[in-house]
């Protein structure tokens, strides 16, 4: 199964044949139907994005659903992302958000760990709490994550914010 996960992202990219986003898209679906729970997680980015199927955030928001409960930690942060943006769910919900991102931040998910700090940072779906805010921006940026670590920087005080993002 995770060969047709890799033989889909031959195909997404056109390396080594042409590209093919549909067949890329079938092949994600058939290794989700064989029950590898990464494979639930690019599916739903399929639906979100559009990629070789039509774009549908409900199916995309129930494939992130299916894989998370899987343990997925990619298709916990996105199901977050729905919740907080409010597609493809019954309504934007801050605090499913913020739990799913916390879960996938302590399975070591840097764009959730990313996103439960500034959830901390901003007391979204949490309680306002800048210390938890520091602990998961430091533990983002640990793993290379930039945006993580300039905004570290910026609220411990050791850097200032780029001119461009104003």
């Amino acid at each position: 199964t995770e060969a047709m996960l890799s033989l889909a992202d031959c195909y997404y990219g056109g390396i080594g044949t042409s590209q093919d986003e549909e067949r890329a898209f079938k092949l994600c679906v058939k290794a989700a139907e064989l029950g590898l729970p990464a494979a639930h997680a690019l599916v739903g980015d399929c639906y979100f994005e559009g990629r070789g199927t039509p774009q549908d955030s409900k199916a995309a928001a129930t494939c992130y659903q299916k894989g998370a409960e899987l343990g997925d930690v990619t298709a916990m942060n996105n199901l977050g992302i729905c919740y907080d943006e409010g597609a493809g769910v019954d309504e934007r919900d801050q605090k499913q958000a913020a739990g799913w991102w916390e879960k996938a931040a302590g399975l070591g998910n840097a764009d959730a760990q990313n996103n439960i700090a500034a959830c901390y940072y901003e007391g979204l779906g949490v309680a306002k709490d800048v210390e938890k805010a520091k602990f998961w921006f430091q533990e983002a940026a640990d793993q290379g994550y930039e945006e993580a670590a300039q905004t570290l920087r910026v609220i411990t005080g050791a850097g200032e914010a780029d001119d461009d993002d104003e």
